[in-house]
């Protein structure tokens, strides 16, 4: 009997240890497939709030493809729910003509995003490779064969002109400045491009001196845009130049102007 009894609560731990295993396990299951289901559903969201980005503020040329295709699948839909409308010839025609309109208006605002788009890409381009041309050089230093390769990072002459010139570029990019701090400004890029006599940098002095006297007249700086706007793109290709800054060898095609 007592063997029996003995039998009889071992059997009675064992199935109690099966039955809490069991249990865990299936919370365990359960937590596992709801995390799974929260991630599915938090990436489902991830993606619907992408889309919804893409549409609202399209920057690559594939978000642009997109809406041009879903505005003509726009279109032909509309104009075939005008087609089966029971309505007698002219006023189909009066509501073709308005979903012209309305599809001409959209084609415009995608046309207007996508010219943003574009500056905007463009601005990011050109501080990408400013920056780039102004990073300190890495340079990797081995002191025997037991010790890992070292990188290190030196400023060179290279470097330091590139900085200089990013300055710059970013001082002509300021939207507002006052009179003294542009001509400031004005001057120390007067200076640094008449070290390189040729035709560009003639045309970057003339038109400094342009804005110089304009300033001077205390002329509306609204009036000064266009000016500001070709100093700047002029000066652009004077930091993108080999020629006149050795950083930008890495990055851009020379453009063919000699300073000689």
């Amino acid at each position: 009997e007592k063997a029996l009894k003995i039998q009889c609560i071992v059997r009675g731990w064992f199935a109690r240890n099966k039955a809490k295993k069991l249990r865990e396990e299936k919370i365990a299951r359960d937590i596992f497939v709801s995390e799974q289901e929260s991630l599915r559903m938090q990436e489902a969201e991830e993606i619907r709030q992408k889309e919804i980005d893409r549409r609202r503020n399209p920057k690559t040329l594939e978000d642009f493809a997109i809406l041009y295709k879903e505005l003509q699948t726009w279109r032909i839909s509309e104009g075939e729910k005008i087609e089966k409308m029971a309505i007698s010839a002219a006023e189909r025609k009066q509501l073709m003509v308005e979903l012209l309109k309305k599809q001409t208006k959209l084609l415009q605002t995608i046309d207007r995003l996508k010219q943003d788009a574009s500056k905007k890409n463009r601005e990011k381009a050109i501080h990408s490779n400013l920056e780039k041309m102004a990073q300190p050089k890495e340079t990797k230093v081995v002191l025997d064969n037991t010790t890992p390769v070292i990188k290190t990072y030196i400023t060179t002459p290279s470097s330091t002109r590139a900085t200089e010139l990013k300055d710059l570029f970013l001082s002509l990019k300021i939207p507002q400045p006052s009179v003294d701090e542009r001509l400031a400004t004005l001057l120390q890029v007067k200076t640094t491009v008449k070290e390189f006599p040729c035709t560009l940098t003639q045309e970057i002095s003339d038109l400094i001196d342009r804005e110089a006297d304009l300033l001077s007249r205390r002329n509306n700086t609204t009036s000064l845009e266009g000016l500001r706007k070709r100093i700047c793109t002029l000066f652009l290709q004077f930091v993108e130049n080999p020629d006149f800054n050795p950083a930008a060898k890495n990055l851009v095609s020379k453009k063919g102007i000699s300073s000689k």
